[in-house]
């Protein structure tokens, strides 16, 4: 999905977050693709420059800016993405283009020329930009993600809990859960993504727990870490 969307994120105890997720389980169904309990792994490879641009400029707080990351789920390698997350000021859009595993693995190996350069323009930019802002793969993010969607209104609430960071390692296709934990077990950090608003129902059941809202961001947790 393409577009500006809000973006709010928080960070949460785990039993209120079991709490919480509880309530909006009454009022939202789980993400299509996981689990019976609503779960689902996430594993990310993020790109940055050799002098970590898109790190600092996350963490100076500069207003517009992008990243690019490959991304698959629950350990499927038949379903590859590449995606751009760029950011607005207070909105967010993210741009995305399936790849295959070949492709994926040519990328990260920096086999940039024997790369097909048609297709999708999110993937026509990201190899420009691979080109002539040098990007290298800087680190890998793994997590279980929690999903409650409201198709009809865009609505997506995400609780991500168990985030590593797989630092000074960019075999994002070797099955492990073995990096550095980066987020205390204790915490949730939940993110909540919408277009134009956010249904009453929903934002009743968010205000009846102590969210504390944080600009924080998964991908600075674990590049940090190097």
């Amino acid at each position: 999905m393409n577009g500006l969307r809000h973006e709010l994120k928080y960070t949460l105890h785990k039993d209120a977050a079991t709490v919480l997720k509880q309530r909006l389980s009454l009022l939202l169904p789980f993400d299509n693709n996981a689990n019976p309990n609503g779960e689902y792994y996430v594993t990310s490879l993020y790109f940055d420059t050799i002098d970590a641009d898109a790190y600092f400029e996350k963490m100076d707080g500069v207003q517009t800016r992008r990243k690019y990351r490959i991304r698959f789920y629950n350990q499927n390698l038949d379903f590859i993405r590449l995606e751009c997350k760029e950011k607005f000021d207070s909105m967010t859009q993210k741009r995305q283009a399936r790849i295959s595993l070949p492709y994926a693995q040519k990328i990260i190996a920096n086999q940039i020329e024997a790369l097909d350069v048609e297709g999708e323009q999110v993937l026509q930019e990201f190899l420009a930009d691979l080109k002539t802002r040098h990007l290298v793969p800087s680190v890998i993010v793994d997590y279980r993600r929690t999903a409650f969607v409201h198709e009809s209104l865009d609505v997506r609430i995400t609780f991500d809990e168990h985030i590593h960071s797989r630092v000074f390692d960019i075999d994002l296709f070797e099955p492990t859960f073995s990096g550095v934990k980066v987020h205390e077990d204790a915490e949730s950090v939940i993110e909540i993504k919408f277009d134009e608003i956010l249904p009453y129902p929903v934002w009743a059941i968010l205000n009846s727990v102590p969210l504390s809202r944080q600009a924080i961001s998964k991908f600075a947790l674990c590049r940090g870490m190097q």
